[in-house]
């Protein structure tokens, strides 16, 4: 048969008066530290073993008149043995101060305003510290109802709110980059808009338009682009040649062929399988590296279906 301990058995002695109180009144009532933290619905039996070892020194309201109604104990008793609370720091930022006032005003802690939002508690710590100052446009509706408020109250400080659209944002040299941010600001869109469009965050916005985004899929990206700013496809396409080749090395032969293949709407891995060669041979020859095989370059011609242009093999540099 398996072992019944009884409530009480083994535990470490508690090292604060309210913690020794708690634990009193739950042995009174012959109730485990499992018992209790079920009916009080808290998430985890460690709640209550660190509040009666005195590790949880302040409790909301709601849960010291919970406590006292199942423990059958007296509400003015224990909240004497509550040691003042530290005064926790006005948050610097008025987003931090709206929320922690309506959760105090309802008796939430962190976590339990995070569960009724479905986010973790670091983020609502984020809010009250300052370190996170916004929030999302789909978040406003299960917040402003977990607090208790109008969403008016927040949609000043949901993202890209008030904000010129293009305020803060750096310059750019890129010419795709210059294209996307131009239509983005016609179409009166702001970074994070024109990301919840395409399903990517808004910082992988600002990288595109200043031209530090690495598009691995070409072809996909760029049509996507095109289809949410509503701009021609081609168009795009034209501009992302254009970046791809200004980094390149002046070779001819490696322009011609990243060119094509652009042209085509292949990727270096499509274009060395098509040929049969490998990825290394692509990019060695795009990037004018190592000795010209002329084999290499004949299967790279089939594959694009084009003809070299007689060009001075030497223009290679030697490895």
């Amino acid at each position: 048969m398996p072992r019944i301990y009884k409530p009480g058995f083994n535990q470490k002695p508690s090292t604060s008066n309210l913690g020794n109180y708690i634990r009193e009144q739950r042995l009174a009532k012959k109730m485990t530290l499992s018992a209790l933290n079920k009916v009080m619905g808290w998430g985890s039996i460690n709640h209550v073993s660190r509040l009666e070892h005195g590790k949880y020194a302040t409790f909301t309201e709601n849960d010291q008149h919970r406590l006292c109604q199942v423990l059958g104990c007296d509400l003015s008793t224990l909240q004497a043995l509550i040691p003042a609370s530290k005064v926790k720091p006005t948050p610097p930022t008025v987003f931090g101060i709206l929320i922690r006032r309506n959760r105090e005003r309802l008796g939430l802690s962190c976590p339990q305003l995070a569960s009724k939002v479905g986010l973790t508690a670091t983020v609502v710590y984020g809010w009250e510290s300052g370190h996170l100052t916004t929030i999302s446009k789909k978040l406003v509706p299960k917040l402003a109802s977990a607090l208790d408020i109008p969403p008016g109250f927040l949609e000043p400080f949901t993202l890209g709110h008030g904000v010129p659209l293009g305020n803060q944002e750096s310059p750019t040299n890129n010419p795709l980059g210059a294209k996307v941010r131009h239509r983005r600001k016609q179409m009166n869109l702001s970074q994070g808009q024109l990301g919840e469009k395409l399903n990517v965050t808004r910082q992988f916005i600002s990288m595109i338009e200043l031209g530090k985004a690495t598009l691995t899929n070409d072809r996909y990206w760029i049509e996507s682009i095109a289809t949410a700013l509503a701009v021609p496809v081609q168009e795009l396409k034209e501009l992302q040649e254009c970046r791809r080749l200004k980094g390149m090395r002046p070779n001819a032969i490696a322009a011609f062929i990243t060119r094509h293949r652009q042209k085509q709407g292949m990727t270096q891995t499509g274009l060395a399988h098509t040929a049969g060669v490998t990825i290394n041979i692509i990019f060695r020859l795009e990037n004018g590296r190592g000795i010209i095989v002329p084999q290499e370059l004949h299967q790279v011609a089939q594959a694009l279906g084009c003809q070299f242009p007689s060009y001075d093999m030497h223009e290679f540099r030697s490895s």
